[in-house]
């Protein structure tokens, strides 16, 4: 990362899913996407930072968010253990603050508020379709 730049690494993709069950699906070059087993605040900073302009945060913000005044080894760990997950390649400089998302990220909440921006509402209904009353999203199950 250089000065307020992220610079993404294209070799790893990240497919986000916030609607309907949260879940992501890591695809390295000529692979086929894994299901990543993230769980609790592991899955909640990955979204996070997903979401966040920029795909980042600063590690004071993520502590207060997380965990009040805990300290940063908290922080430290729970990045290691996402790291061990999807790969040290998805974050950027160790240690660096802001804590950056890296891995290019396709996140249906942002397709959803990009068509909502548009107002493009028949597009925004497809991504979230738990919203629309879609009997397919009842059929949803919680991968373990």
């Amino acid at each position: 990362m250089a000065g307020n730049t992220v610079e993404f690494d294209s070799r790893t993709q990240l497919k986000l899913t916030t609607f309907g069950v949260v879940a992501l699906h890591v695809s390295r070059a000529g692979e086929n996407p894994v299901l990543v087993s993230l769980v609790g605040k592991q899955l909640g900073l990955v979204a996070y930072l997903a979401c966040a302009p920029g795909r980042r945060a600063s590690r004071e913000h993520l502590i207060d968010m997380f965990w009040g005044n805990q300290g940063r080894d908290v922080l430290r760990d729970l990045i290691r253990q996402v790291k061990q997950k999807i790969g040290d390649e998805c974050f950027g400089q160790p240690g660096a603050d802001p804590v950056a998302l890296v891995a290019a990220v396709d996140c249906d909440r942002d397709v959803f508020m990009a068509a909502h921006e548009r107002r493009d509402h028949e597009a925004a209904r497809a991504r979230a379709p738990h919203a629309s009353g879609n009997p397919a999203a009842r059929g949803l199950r919680v991968l373990a």
